[in-house]
């Protein structure tokens, strides 16, 4: 049995079509694609020769079919995983030069929530506000659909690695790992974040911009990042401009955890 991260074994390729995943905080690679690879090589070489009319076999290749699927599924999961594992801060980060208000330019994340409430999201600002101790207080203002203004606030932790901070979600309960890819500090910064909660993860990419515009250079970066990141390009989103009234911090109730800052 192979040893899994998770705690539990998994099982060997040879003998069983499961597989075992667990999604840790730490974004260490459970399973590898050199895995799920040997396991659909041994799901072809383990379906018995049958009658291709017989009953049998229409439904083992059909179960053939399905586990083929969810294996290319987990090998998409896995790689986008291994990519933000290997996602490092911009070197000699400047936490202090992080100071002053950001415009929120540009969202890209598969996660469901974007995906539902990506029509509707616009362009938002960010007062950041760096500690004695080297943290960043983080505060997010926007527009709500009902034209409401919003506010939502963190404290993200400075880790042993310049550049990257961790937060838990003070409503939802999710750990954010946050990585400050490329900044120019008076232009824009590109931030790279897990977030994380039990067995479930995703990732979420996003450009700021001190204005509300950005060069198409730096635009075209932000989305080249993200494809790297394998989220789809769909969701990949420059977001439309607020109203003046709401590009200023305002006092407000959670619209939701899930569009706060990073």
């Amino acid at each position: 049995m192979h040893a899994g991260s998770c705690g539990e074994p998994i099982p060997e390729p040879g003998f069983c079509l499961g597989v075992c995943v667990c999604a840790l905080a730490s974004r260490e690679e459970v399973i590898s694609l050199g895995y799920i690879k040997e396991v659909r090589q041994n799901l072809n070489s383990t379906l018995p020769d049958l009658h291709p009319h017989s009953p049998t076999s229409s439904f083992l290749h059909s179960s053939s079919a399905a586990m083929h699927l969810l294996l290319t599924l987990l090998g998409a999961v896995l790689s986008s995983l291994m990519v933000s594992s290997e996602v490092q801060p911009q070197a000699d980060f400047n936490v202090q030069a992080m100071a002053g208000k950001w415009y929120l330019i540009g969202i890209a994340t598969d996660a469901q929530w974007f995906v539902s409430h990506r029509a509707s999201m616009k362009m938002g600002t960010a007062m950041i506000t760096p500690t004695a101790d080297g943290d960043l207080e983080m505060s997010y203002s926007s527009l709500s659909p009902n034209g409401s203004c919003w506010r939502m606030n963190n404290l993200a932790k400075k880790t042993e690695i310049p550049g990257k901070f961790t937060y838990t979600s003070r409503r939802w309960g999710y750990l954010s790992d946050l990585r400050m890819v490329d900044v120019k500090y008076d232009e824009y910064a590109l931030i790279h974040s897990i977030k994380t909660k039990g067995k479930e993860s995703y990732v979420v990419n996003k450009l700021y911009g001190r204005g509300v515009d950005l060069s198409a250079e730096v635009q075209e970066k932000f989305i080249q990042f993200s494809l790297q990141s394998s989220i789809q390009p769909e969701n990949i989103v420059i977001l439309p401009k607020n109203v003046p009234s709401c590009l200023t911090l305002c006092p407000g109730d959670h619209l939701t955890e899930e569009l706060s800052l990073f």
